[in-house]
């Protein structure tokens, strides 16, 4: 089964507030792990955007099949 918008923007939500915490747990640009782990919500959070964007055009075009 395709993942809908919504499954899609959960998961986008999910990352931010993870990347909340961490920033909260002191992980800021002086932590290099910390820098690593925010770099790699940020890559999820834009492979998952260019996801919906995907979706989006497809529901648009009546290709989208869930």
């Amino acid at each position: 089964m395709r993942p809908s918008i919504q499954d899609i923007e959960e998961v986008i939500s999910m990352i931010s507030d993870l990347e909340k915490k961490l920033k909260c747990l002191g992980a800021n640009n002086r932590n290099t792990a910390g820098t690593y782990i925010q770099n790699i919500f940020g890559e999820l959070e834009s492979a998952l955007s260019f996801e919906k964007g995907k979706i989006e055009e497809a529901i648009e075009k009546g290709t989208w099949m869930m």
